[in-house]
């Protein structure tokens, strides 16, 4: 659903609609951390967490310049 919807968030003038995946991020962290604590999980919960916090930073920069 993230690969189908990201490219649409992005490439809008607005930067807040890409909250929305960030909100989906913190979703999938506390999901992934559920699941168990090893280190496999901490790097899977870090890499969610990093594309949410730069889905609308990305947006900012890279979605005003190039809107739909």
């Amino acid at each position: 659903m993230t690969l189908y919807s990201a490219p649409g968030l992005l490439r809008r003038s607005e930067w807040w609609p890409a909250l929305s995946l960030s909100a989906g991020a913190v979703v999938g962290v506390v999901s992934v951390l559920a699941l168990g604590q090893g280190r496999r999980y901490w790097v899977a919960a870090s890499a969610i967490a990093l594309v949410g916090a730069a889905a609308p930073l990305a947006n900012r920069l890279w979605g005003r310049h190039h809107p739909i």
